[in-house]
């Protein structure tokens, strides 16, 4: 590791995938003999990048001339990527020569071979890494690192009317909830206005609804309170009773007026009156 080379990359304006992948060269730079030449899986380990990335981002590099990237091969195997990082870019750094290699091949055919670059020009460019050092069509994939705020709790729309507790007002909105029906004003005056019919109050209308699994309220549901409970006729005794009422009932619809033998059950108005010397009872 070259520590001129390390601190060069960090001082450099990159795009942070850029810039990574620049730091991993510097990292395996040799500041003695000026030899650089990981390998693409070795270079996607230490970034955590995909191999297509790294091979996208040091075109990139090259392109803007942070860097040269020397081809090398043996016969017809290729060999890990010489890479001769451009120090005088940002804080101008000695750049030393690399020792001949043997192994190295031109880039370009048609652009001519490098001044120092030995070896013969042969196929070893058709299909080759060059190809793939050129910024491909799809750049690398930056993690989103941007935090996505939590969803505000909705408050709810409608408000705890007054006159009804909140062990009511909370009962009776986890029992819409299980309706799934939605909790809005003009549901909660319906059921107010129906529970004034019923003289009901909107406390009692809510406890109701909560106890008979009713969604809404209705006053004919419910009987008002304020109405009397109607008085259960008198039963007959026997049967004879029975058919003695049926002969005074077509008696009395025929005749228009009322059976003498009911007028006999009928109360009489008692009046007292104190004369002068003696008490007279006068029936009417």
């Amino acid at each position: 590791m070259s520590w001129s080379a390390l601190a060069w990359a960090v001082r450099q304006k990159l795009p942070s995938t850029q810039k990574l992948v620049l730091l991993m060269l510097a990292e395996r730079h040799n500041g003695d003999s000026g030899q650089c030449n990981p390998s693409h899986d070795l270079l996607a380990e230490d970034c955590g990048l995909s191999r297509r990335s790294v091979v996208d981002q040091i075109g990139k590099l090259e392109e803007a001339g942070y860097l040269r990237v020397l081809h090398r091969a043996r016969g017809n195997a290729k060999l890990p990527n010489q890479y001769v990082l451009n120090l005088h870019f940002g804080v101008p750094e000695k750049v030393k020569n690399i020792p001949d290699d043997p192994f190295l091949v031109v880039n370009d055919v048609h652009m001519g071979s490098e001044p120092f670059a030995q070896g013969v020009v042969n196929d070893v460019h058709k299909g080759s890494e060059r190809a793939a050092h050129k910024p491909g069509i799809e750049p690398g994939i930056e993690p989103n690192t941007k935090k996505i705020p939590k969803s505000r709790a909705a408050k709810p729309e409608v408000e705890k009317p007054e006159g009804v507790t909140d062990t009511t007002w909370s009962d009776w909105l986890a029992h819409r909830k299980a309706k799934r029906a939605p909790v809005t004003q003009t549901a909660l005056d319906n059921i107010a206005s129906e529970a004034a019919k019923a003289s009901y109050t909107l406390e009692d209308a809510l406890k109701t609804c909560c106890a008979r699994g009713w969604q809404g309220f209705c006053a004919d549901w419910v009987q008002p309170r304020h109405q009397a409970q109607p008085q259960a006729p008198r039963q007959l005794q026997s049967f004879a009773e029975r058919d003695r009422e049926e002969q005074m009932q077509r008696w009395e619809r025929a005749t228009g007026r009322v059976h003498p033998d009911r007028q006999q059950h009928m109360p009489r108005n008692v009046i007292d009156i104190t004369p002068r010397g003696e008490t007279m009872f006068l029936e009417s």
